[in-house]
């Protein structure tokens, strides 16, 4: 039974399509290769012009089924086998099909934690960045595409950054505006926002995403805002994103307040959303320029909201009093700007009965 498993969608022997040379593959069926064979074979037809396609898919295929065992996928780690993954997506960068299965096995090496002490010598994130541009239209492989970046990038800084230094992020927020509102396209805003989470898990990669990445996000939680999922996907980028006080004023002068004040409203969000409404307000009251603008009239309607709203021994009340703590701290005690001085904002709370709600 294992075997019928292993062996299944692969062709147990792999003939030579019409004129083509034997590529020095191992002469038996493709599913009874080794780690070392179907590396070897992989390394071997690099730069080959005279090449079995199909048996290159086929491999492919296979060496991303090879790499879900832990044992196999730390030997395909040590023998460079990301990198020949990537030699093989720049060699064939015209055939969406094995492009896609070499995205594939990037998602499935790039998922286990060996791949942070063997990373990549290969920069492949230019193939993929190429491979998205060329192949826009394709919904599956955008997505695909979009999660071999997330893994590459995940909780590794070498590979982010590799990837800081193509231009995938720019990429990846053109597919997210060119898939929203299409069939499907709440799935490549989903694997958008993922890969630009990882990517942006310190600041360069924040700055990176920049205003147009997180007007893309937002965008798509208006698009898709009835899906749980999707939405709640998005606000997990956006707490990342709005640590950059540049990406915080483009959220807020973008409805980004309005939205949240919706999300928050809305009884069929769950907490989760509401908890991640409550860290993107926190990251913008840590700076003392998005402090200034959620001190208006509408972020103070919105905090005065959740914390009359949210039971008092709930984590939204406790986090949320955290965001008023904080608003209070960074906004400057004199009259620059003129209307958002400390004293002025806490009058504006009081009236607005926060003070009775919390004795």
């Amino acid at each position: 039974m294992q075997q019928q498993q292993q062996n299944s969608g692969f062709a147990t022997g792999v003939p030579l399509s019409h004129g083509a040379i034997d590529d020095g593959a191992p002469d038996k069926p493709i599913t009874e290769w080794s780690v070392n064979e179907t590396l070897g074979y992989l390394k071997g037809v690099v730069g080959k012009q005279n090449r079995n396609d199909f048996k290159l898919t086929q491999a492919c295929r296979y060496l991303t089924q090879l790499a879900t065992d832990n044992d196999q996928c730390v030997q395909i780690l040590q023998q460079n086998g990301l990198d020949t993954i990537f030699q093989i997506m720049q060699d064939t960068a015209g055939d969406v099909a094995i492009q896609m299965n070499t995205c594939a096995a990037v998602v499935v090496i790039c998922a286990n934690p060996a791949s942070k002490q063997y990373p990549a010598k290969v920069n492949g994130i230019y193939q993929i960045a190429a491979g998205i541009q060329s192949n826009l239209n394709y919904q599956p492989f955008v997505v695909l595409a979009f999660n071999a970046v997330c893994n590459f990038c995940h909780d590794h800084n070498i590979h982010r950054a590799m990837a800081l230094d193509t231009n995938v992020v720019e990429q990846i927020i053109v597919g997210m505006d060119h898939h929203r509102g299409r069939d499907e396209g709440y799935r490549v805003h989903q694997a958008g926002c993922l890969a630009l989470r990882n990517v942006a898990a310190d600041p360069k990669g924040q700055a990176a995403v920049g205003p147009k990445g997180v007007k893309a996000i937002t965008d798509g939680m208006e698009e898709y805002r009835n899906m749980r999922e999707v939405v709640e996907g998005s606000m997990g980028v956006l707490c990342n994103l709005c640590a950059l006080p540049g990406n915080g004023e483009s959220f807020v002068m973008n409805g980004g307040l309005g939205l949240l004040d919706s999300l928050y409203s809305d009884p069929e969000s769950g907490d989760n959303v509401r908890l991640a409404s409550a860290s993107v307000l926190h990251n913008l009251a840590a700076n003392p320029d998005t402090a200034l603008l959620l001190s208006s009239d509408e972020g103070i309607d919105l905090l005065v909201k959740i914390i009359r709203k949210a039971p008092v021994d709930s984590p939204l009340f406790l986090n949320t009093l955290k965001v008023l703590a904080a608003l209070l701290f960074k906004l400057p005690n004199d009259n620059k700007p003129a209307g958002n001085k400390k004293p002025e904002v806490m009058k504006r709370i009081i009236a607005k009965g926060l003070l009775a709600t919390l004795n």
